[in-house]
């Protein structure tokens, strides 16, 4: 039963992480066409650039011994576990019962990061973008759980 519990709760937080991973890939690519759209306008290229050397810092691929897991180490550590919490026929050990806790939290804290960049760096970049009548950065709604299926 423990192993059941600890596979869908990591199954779960690996679907919020990659959603997530999705949701950056797709702001890179509005993020290269706004720069393209804004040229000769340094003070909307310069928050671009920031905005894209955060979300690299952030949720790219972070040099280790960096005080936060980006998302991709996220996902591949919960990716791993999984695996190992899976295929165990007599329940988790308790040390993958211990990283899969630490992991979790870890990923809640990095996808509590994303919502914040998404609130606050997002909105910034976003009014300058208004100011100069171009498309705003906009991310699909994250939905745990949700199939990206046509209806």
């Amino acid at each position: 039963m423990r192993q059941f519990g600890l596979a869908s709760t990591l199954a779960a937080r690996l679907g919020e992480v990659s959603m997530a991973l999705q949701q950056v890939g797709e702001l890179r690519k509005q993020v290269d066409e706004r720069k393209k759209e804004a040229s000769g306008n340094t003070e909307l290229l310069t928050a671009l650039q920031g905005l894209e050397k955060k979300m690299e810092a952030v949720f790219g691929i972070a040099a280790p011994g960096k005080e936060h897991e980006p998302l991709p180490s996220a996902a591949a550590a919960l990716t791993g576990l999984l695996i190992v919490v899976d295929s165990s026929d007599m329940g988790p050990a308790s040390d993958a019962a211990a990283a899969s806790e630490r992991w979790d939290e870890t990923a809640k804290e990095t996808l509590a990061r994303w919502a914040a960049f998404r609130k606050d760096d997002l909105a910034s970049v976003n009014g300058l973008l208004e100011k100069v009548k171009l498309k705003p950065l906009v991310i699909s709604p994250m939905v745990p759980g949700d199939a990206r299926v046509a209806h």
